[in-house]
């Protein structure tokens, strides 16, 4: 990794706004342009900015009685301060156009930013523009989009193929006095901006794992990994800085950051990126459905690889099981219980030193013998999760290593920086691996393979939000400009090192992120408070998180910290976090069922023999990620981004293409009221199987044992046998449940395969029953029911095919 050389070592002074286009050409690779740009400065405690041009340049309002008086003496000597910038027009895909704008001030042959390591080392090949003048205009199309480019004063406008426009520069809007808000694109000697303008009914969603309202409108984003303290401190630990738009587009800043992204506030005409790079580098994609723009997306940032089946089970945790006996205690509980368990996780106990450090020396006096350990458990159908770090204790035997062979980030004066931000109680500093550095990153891939050597299945790669603005790293930037590289880095190394050892391919377990984390999956939703707030909360980062790195994510079940769940919580947050991607319990306190009371353990038991049973479908809404880059977990503008009233929905998910979960965000007992929204299409209740049409809106009374659950009629739906863990329970054997539907066909994806499903109603007239016909590239049905809208289910003759 390289940083962006200047062409000079004097800085560029003052803000600067692209006001012109000098000049073009067009080759294969897209459109070049010379653009003129003139400094600028905000007015002060009044709305607006004014540039160093002439009054009469700027469009400012003569009419106004009360205009600020300016001086336009036509004789004076021209005061602009002008500098220069190029701008490159390419597109990746007919929908999807890239905008990348660089100073004249950096010096770079690559204005790619390949060496951030967000992009896929290998892009789409570029698909071809065509380039027409129409006097003040530009216009640079592919086959669906045109990019309309407005000469002087600079200005641009993203049309649709029917030339509706789709979005616009924001550098139109002005105050009374006609001073604009902000500028379409600026550029300073060290950071960039540009601005959109948000249409009346615009809804902004996205931008990281974001625990705030769903809708972005009105709000400002700091988009910067921290720690963030649990879900509601307005921190976050996963930025991201894509946002999606309900009028039918995405748009993503490719780079490091930090950026800060303010929708529609203070303006609300206007949302404003200020982005902490010179260079600007904007990807556009419109013209088609959301689904279809995050596959897309995720062609430019990677799409996530289905991890082993073993991953979608029961994980249990807890901080901490503090020797060998309480976790094997906890194993054997799961087992007395018959609550199916695949994952038990070790917080920092497994470490010598085990206050924020990980220097991957085993306390063989808490936990002797650790090979033999993991071994003994896997045979009892548990893999084991360990959680690791990326700082090493001052007082650890091998800081000492990783400080002479260079591993350490460094702060100004070249001794090793020390973690910011994080608590420490014995108040030694903390120092952090340089993953810029790749001898670093080679050693800590060794560290953690030794760990995988002893029967370590996954690595919870905890922390990693904790990199000192003004350090510096291996590569020359600051910490400030690593801060989201940093546990992107972090996390990809790990997830190196497991796909290197092992022949599955790899999961880890991380806190923090940045675009393209969902290469390297999985995610979850840092440390919510026990709390139902705390459970809305991480519901909304959650959604939020799906647009941003769509892939795996999950969140602790029960809460973290806090004074402990109550019953009621834990059932709740139980019934919600079995539907979720990835099932794991864990807390500051005991999180193992049989702490709640004989009720609790047996609601938590059978939503999780219903995972477990639902475990295909689970594993197919997986390979959904992989094949066409959509997350697990997804809000339900998924199926119909057209319906306003849906985002304003943040208690319930679809997981997969075909099951809707409703979350009880109440403590009410025996029974709550939860309102329940439903897309368009059919619906058939899972409890139930009453249908409804939506889109619909009504309220239900759910029992303490229930929450709303409801399938896409017509889906096929399959469900596996029972067992205690997935290496006791078959996966060739499946029961296919239908929900009755005017058309009733599906597909399920396993292991790079198709399963097709199609339901034939019976024919009185030619005496022939119901029957489904399964299209299966492997014998997996068994058995099939219909669920008729009336309640009652009727089987199915089965008929196998296999065509693909």
């Amino acid at each position: 990794m390289t940083n962006v050389e200047r062409l000079d070592t004097k800085e560029l002074e003052g803000d600067f706004l692209i006001r012109t286009i000098e000049s073009y050409s067009q080759d294969a690779s897209g459109v070049q342009l010379r653009l003129g740009a003139v400094s600028y400065q905000p007015l002060g405690n009044v709305a607006g900015i004014i540039t160093s041009e002439p009054p009469n340049k700027q469009g400012l309002e003569s009419l106004l009685p009360n205009a600020p008086s300016i001086n336009s003496d036509d004789d004076a000597p021209d005061p602009t301060v002008r500098a220069s910038a190029s701008l490159y027009i390419r597109a990746y895909s007919p929908n999807t156009i890239r905008i990348t704008m660089v100073p004249d001030h950096l010096k770079t042959n690559d204005y790619d930013g390949i060496e951030f390591g967000i992009l896929i080392d290998r892009l789409l090949q570029l698909v071809p523009v065509t380039l027409v003048e129409t006097g003040t205009h530009l216009d640079i199309s592919t086959t669906q989009l045109t990019l309309r480019l407005t000469k002087e004063p600079f200005s641009f406008e993203l049309l649709d193929l029917s030339g509706n426009v789709v979005t616009m520069g924001g550098g139109n809007r002005r105050q009374v006095a006609g001073f604009p808000f902000e500028p379409t694109i600026g550029f300073s000697d060290n950071a960039s901006t540009f601005s959109l303008e948000i249409q009346p009914s615009e809804y902004i969603v996205g931008l990281g794992e974001q625990f705030t309202p769903f809708i972005h409108n009105g709000a400002s984003f700091e988009l910067i990994a921290n720690d963030g303290l649990g879900v509601g401190t307005g921190l976050v630990y996963k930025p991201a800085p894509i946002f999606h738009s309900s009028r039918g587009y995405s748009a993503f800043v490719h780079g490091p950051g930090p950026m800060k992204v303010d929708v529609g506030n203070p303006y609300p005409s206007v949302l404003k990126v200020a982005n902490e790079e010179a260079r600007l580098d904007l990807f556009l994609i419109a013209g088609v459905d959301l689904p279809s723009r995050l596959s897309l997306y995720t062609e430019l940032t990677g799409r996530m690889r289905v991890p082993p089946r073993w991953a979608f089970g029961l994980w249990m945790s807890r901080c901490r099981y503090p020797n060998r006996a309480s976790l094997e205690e906890a194993a054997h509980g799961m087992r007395d219980h018959q609550i199916p368990c695949d994952v038990l996780h070790i917080d920092p106990d497994w470490l010598v030193l085990d206050r924020l450090n990980c220097d991957f020396i085993w306390s063989q006096e808490k936990y002797p013998d650790p090979k033999e350990m993991m071994a003994t458990l896997l045979e009892e159908g548990f893999h084991i999760s360990l959680w690791e770090l990326p700082y090493l204790d001052e007082a650890s035997p091998i800081t000492a290593e990783a400080k002479e062979n260079g591993y350490l980030v460094r702060d100004s004066s070249g001794a090793p920086a020390k973690v910011d931000r994080t608590f420490s109680r014995d108040g030694r500093p903390r120092r952090l691996l340089d993953f810029s550095n790749p001898a670093a990153r080679q050693w800590w891939k060794e560290k953690n393979k030794e760990l995988l050597a002893l029967g370590v299945s996954v690595l919870k790669c905890d922390f990693g939000e904790g990199l000192p603005d003004s350090a510096l790293m291996s590569d020359g930037r600051t910490g400030r400009n690593w801060r989201n590289l940093y546990p992107f880095w972090y996390s990809r190394t790990v997830s190196e090192a497991i796909d290197e050892e092992r022949d599955s391919n790899p999961l880890v377990w991380s806190r923090s992120g940045w675009a393209s984390s969902q290469r390297y999956p999985a995610q979850w939703g840092g440390d919510p408070e026990a709390s139902f707030a705390g459970l809305a909360n991480s519901l909304r980062g959650g959604l939020s998180w799906a647009l941003s790195a769509p892939g795996m994510w999950s969140h602790d079940v029960g809460g973290f910290y806090g004074m402990g769940p109550s019953k009621e919580l834990y059932i709740r947050w139980a019934q919600v976090g079995s539907l979720s991607p990835l099932t794991r319990f864990h807390g500051l306190t005991p999180r193992e069922p049989w702490h709640f009371g004989e009720e609790a353990c047996d609601i938590v038991r059978r939503f999780v023999n219903l995972r477990y049973q639902l475990i295909p479908n689970l594993i197919s809404a997986a390979f959904e990620g992989e094949k066409f880059g959509w997350p697990m977990l997804r809000p339900l503008i998924f199926a119909d981004e057209t319906n306003l009233d849906l985002y304003r929905v943040e208690h319930e998910f679809l997981i997969g293409s075909n099951l809707l979960v409703v979350a009880v965000l109440s403590n009410d007992a025996p029974t709550a009221t939860v309102e329940v929204v439903l897309p368009s299409g059919h619906w058939s209740d899972f409890w139930s199987g009453e249908s409804h049409l939506g889109p619909k809106k009504f309220e239900m009374e759910v029992p303490l044992d229930k929450i709303p659950i409801f399938v896409r009629s017509g889906a096929a739906i399959a469900f596996g046998p029972l067992g205690q863990h997935t290496g006791e329970i078959p996966s060739d054997t499946w029961e296919i449940e239908i929900w009755e539907s005017p058309q009733c066909e599906s597909t399920i994806y396993q292991e790079g395969h198709e399963f097709r499903y199609r339901y034939i109603p019976s024919n009185p007239e030619l005496g022939t029953a119901p029957k489904l016909i399964c299209d299966e590239p492997m014998p997996r049905t068994t058995q099939a029911h219909l669920h008729k809208t009336d309640g009652t289910v009727v089987n199915l003759e089965i008929q196998l095919i296999h065509q693909h």
